[in-house]
């Protein structure tokens, strides 16, 4: 393969690595090597946010020590042209959402909490133009190969968990032996399902591009986490996990072949979900959920949270009600809408929704109508730079595992909010640090 070539509109492009730019690039990827292996087990009991609060509290400043290690590099330059940082892919994709987010500031009722979720925002968007900029291609694969370390001890310990050999909490009632106490070190069998699903997809091509005993270690990996994710029993991983793995694959084999492997690919899955009972029981309840016609039920309240975002952006459909204001907001949308007659989730155990469980609507209802168009300009820039990538600049093996994990994302996106995790949205950002191109083409 040829090396890939290299564009005037990065502005590291030609830049080669030397003196205190290695030394930037090897302390800043050290910080992220330390996210990756201590962020999976951190959590303190003592908080009211056990799991959540604690990683992100972690993970933020080894972020940020990142960024101050790859800003090296950047302040050498002679001269930072806005207009070759505009050609940037990420730079394009990114900088409109921020502006509409952060004008949430002005117009939302809750300036406070907008304030607050900024941050992180802010953080997110910085990691995912530092990393994707300053780290070198190469470093970048090696550290979404190194995902699969962290994924596959939290699956161990969940994997545990579920077969009652280890059990590190204690939870009240028979929550243990329940899919909510299948937690691992991730806070919720979801939670852990969530960040199990690209690692999944990267051991598969470890698997396909290893030899000797590698293959074995990569086998391993892959199996455990399989294991996780069918005893979590996440049903929106799984089906990301499906979908993202037809899409892998296909490039990668002969159409019968392809064809054939997607067949037994169907069969594993028809397999494993018989062979775990709880999991075969979920996937029957929602299956006579379906029949009735209950499609709350089939969705696990989720319309609750939908209708939510939908009234509120119905209601500030120019403004939103402001970035991280969803969860301030849902009480009234809730009332406002059992005043016109809709009746919500009956077994739902927590009387409101922290998060509308769709990126897609949750960024509709705070961001309004100019955070629409920016999230679609931004997934449109993301797409298009990955199918004007030239193929011979890159192996097929990354190709198809780049659109196969921008694929999983937007599925879990549709149920999930993986990116408001830091155990599961720092992943995503070093995915797609790596997988969007870091030139223009």
């Amino acid at each position: 393969m040829r090396r890939p070539k290299h564009s005037p509109s990065s502005p590291l492009a030609p830049r080669r690595l030397a003196g205190l730019d290695r030394m930037a690039v090897d302390l800043g990827e050290a910080s992220v090597w330390v996210l990756l292996l201590s962020l999976w087990w951190i959590h303190d009991t003592s908080m009211k946010y056990a799991f959540r609060l604690p990683k992100e509290l972690v993970a933020q400043p080894l972020v940020l020590a990142s960024l101050f290690f790859l800003s090296w590099r950047f302040a050498s330059l002679p001269s930072l042209e806005p207009r070759r940082w505009w050609r940037l892919p990420v730079v394009r994709a990114v900088v409109p959402v921020l502006l509409v987010a952060t004008a949430g500031l002005f117009t939302s009722a809750h300036p406070q909490h907008v304030a607050g979720a900024l941050v992180s925002l802010w953080i997110g968007a910085a990691a995912w133009v530092g990393w994707n900029q300053g780290l070198p291609e190469p470093r970048l694969r090696r550290l979404v190969d190194a995902t699969v370390l962290p994924a596959s001890a939290l699956a161990l310990v969940g994997v545990l968990q579920f077969h009652g050999l280890y059990r590190p909490f204690d939870f009240a009632g028979e929550t243990e032996g329940q899919r909510l106490g299948i937690t691992s070190f991730a806070g919720s069998a979801g939670d852990l399902a969530l960040f199990l699903v690209l690692p999944v997809l990267v051991a598969q091509v470890g698997l396909r591009s290893a030899r000797g005993g590698r293959r074995w270690l990569w086998g391993s990996a892959l199996l455990v986490c399989l294991w996780a994710l069918a005893v979590t029993q996440t049903l929106s991983a799984l089906v990301a996990v499906v979908l993202a793995s037809a899409v892998l694959w296909w490039p990668l084999l002969p159409r019968r072949r392809a064809l054939v492997g997607l067949a037994v690919a169907a069969a594993v899955a028809v397999g494993a979900t018989a062979a775990v009972p709880p999991l075969r029981e979920r996937v029957v309840d929602k299956v006579k959920e379906l029949r009735r016609g209950d499609f709350n039920s089939v969705l696990t309240g989720r319309l609750d949270g939908w209708r939510a975002a939908l009234y509120m952006l119905e209601e500030h459909p120019l403004a939103g009600v402001g970035h991280g204001a969803y969860r301030t907001e849902f009480a009234a949308a809730k009332l406002a809408l059992s005043e016109r007659s809709v009746e919500f989730f009956h077994d739902n155990r927590q009387v409101m929704f922290v998060n509308a469980h769709n990126e897609y609507l949750e960024a509709a209802a705070e961001w309004g109508l100019p955070g629409v168009l920016a999230l679609g300009w931004g997934l449109w820039v993301v797409v298009s730079a990955l199918r004007r990538r030239p193929a011979d600049t890159w192996p097929v093996e990354d190709r198809a595992l780049a659109w196969a994990g921008l694929t999983a994302l937007a599925i879990l996106a549709l149920a999930q909010f993986p990116f408001r995790l830091a155990l599961v949205g720092f992943e995503a950002v070093l995915f797609l640090a790596w997988a969007v191109p870091r030139e223009a083409p």
